[in-house]
């Protein structure tokens, strides 16, 4: 399992600021001209892109709150 955050529409130094800020361990890429975003559908964080090994996705999108530890433990089992 690999988990990537994408930074949309931001400057190198603020998605490393937010990285460290929250302590991310993960790869952070910064997606400043919104292609990789715009190849998800992805309007507005937060955002949530599912990618299975056949290559389908699913795709969650709440504009008001970021997904609980448990919705993401879940979603994340289901894929396995």
């Amino acid at each position: 399992m690999t988990f990537i955050g994408v930074a949309g529409r931001a400057d190198v130094a603020s998605m490393q600021d937010f990285a460290a800020k929250y302590h991310l361990n993960f790869t952070n890429l910064n997606d400043a001209d919104g292609s990789i975003w715009a190849r998800f559908g992805v309007p507005w964080q937060p955002a949530y892109v599912f990618e299975r090994s056949d290559g389908t996705s699913t795709f969650v999108n709440n504009p008001t709150s970021a997904m609980s530890q448990q919705e993401l433990s879940d979603r994340v089992a289901a894929l396995t």
